[in-house]
C-alpha cells in the first residue's frame, strides 16, 4: 500500500474499497514440495517418539478445520517433527480435499497429541483414536464464546493435560473447571489467494462500496447475530439509493437456523442492496470477496476470537465489531471499530450450556454510525484499517505462532517421562 492508501491520486474513499492486502501469509505447507514431505516423514519414522500428533479437522470445510491447517503449517514452519490423525467423522458433508496425506498416520501411539477440536468432540477423538490417546500427554487445542465453560466439562476433559486457547478470554472461561496448564496460543491467520477474482466476477458493482459480514449456521445465528448487521446497514443508509451494499455470506445448514435464513431473504428481496451468499465457496473466491468488500462488520453476541474479523484485519478492511469477548484481543478503537454493547443474560436454548451466562448485546446505533463514519471519513479508516493489519501480522503469523507452539512443546518433553 502507498503512503496515501493507494494508486498515486486515487482518493482516499476509492482506495479504501479498492486496496491490495498489503501482506500475504503463506503457509509452508503450501509451498513445500512432495519430495521435502517424503523427507519429513522419513525422519518422523525415524525418530517416532520425537514426533507430535496433530489430531483434527484435516480436511473439514469449516472453521475448526481452517485453524487446525493453519496450527500444522506454523508447526512445519517451525521445524516441529509432527503427524496428522484426520478426524472425519462428523464432517461428511463439510470436507474439502486432503492436506498433507504424506503426513497422516492413524496407528502408532505419539508422547504429545495436539487436538484441535471443539470440547464437546473429545468423545468423538476417543472413539476414533482408541488406546493411542491413553499413551499420551494430551493439548486440547480449543475455543469457547461464553465467558464461563460448562461444568459438565470436567469429567470430558479428564483425558486432557493441558489446554490451549486463543487467547486471555477462553482462558479465564476454562481455568474454573480444569486444574492442568491453561496456555494462550495465538491463532495462526493466513490469507494467502491467488489469482484475485474480479468484482465483476463475483457479481459485484464496480461502483459500489460493500460491507461483508460471512457466518456458519452451524455456529449459531443467535450467536453471530445476522440480522442485527441488516438492522444497522438499514439505519446507517435509510434512503435506499446510497452506493452501497450489504453482503452476507453463509455456509452451513440453513436448518440450523431456518428462521433466520428465511428472515435474512426476506430482507433480501425488500431491499436490492443486500446480498445473501450461501453455500461453500472455496478459499481463493470467499478471500477475494473480503478484498473487494470495504468494510467487514460483525455484530456477534459472543466470540472465542473472530477469524472472519481478523481476516479482514490482515487484508486491511476497516473493522465494526461488537468491542466483546475473543475479539477484543486484536480490536480496539486504534485497529478498528468497536461497537459499543450490554451484557444480558441468555435465553432458554439460544445457546449450548447459556444457562446462567451473560453475552452482548450491540448497540444498532452504534454499528451504523461506525459504517457512517468508515464512509465520511476514509483516511482514518485507512489508518484504522493498517493499524489492524500490523497488529495481526505481528502476533498472528504463521512463524509468530510457530515459535509459541516449539517453545512450549520444549517445556513440555523436558518433563517427559525420560524427556522423550
Amino acid at each position: 500500500m502507498t503512503d496515501d492508501g493507494g494508486k498515486s491520486g486515487e482518493s482516499p474513499h476509492a482506495a479504501l474499497g479498492r486496496m491490495a492486502p498489503a501482506r500475504r501469509v503463506v503457509g509452508l505447507g503450501r509451498r513445500i514440495n512432495r519430495a521435502g514431505l517424503r523427507l519429513v516423514r522419513a525422519i518422523s519414522t525415524h525418530q517416532q517418539r520425537d514426533e507430535v500428533l496433530f489430531v483434527g479437522y484435516a480436511e473439514g470445510a469449516l472453521g475448526l478445520g481452517q485453524a487446525f491447517r493453519s496450527d500444522v503449517d506454523a508447526a512445519l514452519r517451525a521445524h516441529i517433527p509432527l503427524s496428522i490423525f484426520p478426524i472425519r467423522a462428523g464432517i461428511e458433508t463439510r470436507r474439502t480435499e486432503v492436506f498433507h496425506p504424506d503426513l497422516y498416520e492413524r496407528y502408532c501411539a505419539h508422547p504429545i497429541n495436539i487436538i484441535g477440536v471443539a470440547t464437546e468432540e473429545l468423545r468423538t477423538v476417543r472413539s476414533v483414536m482408541g488406546s493411542s490417546l491413553a499413551k499420551g500427554y494430551n493439548i486440547l487445542r480449543t475455543y469457547w464464546e461464553l465467558p464461563r465453560a460448562p461444568q459438565i466439562w470436567r469429567q470430558r476433559l479428564g483425558a486432557i493435560h493441558e489446554i490451549w486457547v486463543p487467547n486471555q478470554f477462553v482462558a479465564d472461561a476454562f481455568t474454573p473447571i480444569f486444574s492442568g496448564p491453561v496456555h494462550v496460543v495465538p491463532p495462526v491467520v493466513e490469507v494467502d489467494f491467488a489469482p484475485l477474482m474480479p468484482r465483476a466476477a463475483l457479481g459485484l458493482d464496480e461502483d459500489r462500496f460493500y460491507f461483508l459480514f460471512s457466518f456458519d449456521f452451524h455456529s449459531w445465528s443467535a450467536r453471530k447475530n445476522p440480522m442485527g448487521v441488516v438492522a444497522a446497514f438499514q439505519a446507517a443508509f435509510p434512503q435506499g439509493d446510497e452506493p452501497v451494499g450489504l453482503l452476507i455470506k453463509t455456509s452451513g445448514t440453513e436448518l440450523m437456523g431456518q428462521n433466520v435464513a428465511t428472515a435474512l431473504a426476506e430482507a433480501a428481496q425488500r431491499d436490492s442492496r443486500i446480498i445473501i451468499r450461501s453455500g461453500y465457496l472455496g478459499r481463493n473466491t470467499f478471500l477475494s470477496l473480503m478484498h473487494h468488500a470495504g468494510a467487514y462488520v460483525s455484530l456477534h453476541r459472543a466470540e472465542g476470537f473472530g477469524y472472519g474479523m481478523a481476516e479482514a484485519m490482515m487484508l486491511e478492511r476497516p473493522v465494526i465489531a461488537t468491542g466483546y469477548s475473543g475479539n477484543q484481543s486484536f480490536l480496539n478503537d486504534k485497529t478498528g471499530y468497536p461497537v459499543a454493547y450490554t451484557l444480558r443474560p441468555l435465553l432458554p436454548r439460544e445457546y449450548p450450556h447459556g444457562e446462567g451466562q451473560v453475552w452482548a448485546e450491540p448497540d444498532i446505533a452504534c454499528a451504523a454510525k461506525a459504517m457512517q463514519d468508515v464512509l465520511a471519513n476514509p483516511e482514518e479508516a485507512l489508518r484504522r484499517a493498517a493499524a489492524g493489519c500490523q497488529h495481526i501480522a505481528r502476533q498472528h503469523s504463521a512463524e509468530a505462532v510457530g515459535k509459541v507452539m516449539a517453545e512450549r512443546l520444549a517445556a513440555i518433553r523436558a518433563n517427559l517421562p525420560n524427556n522423550q
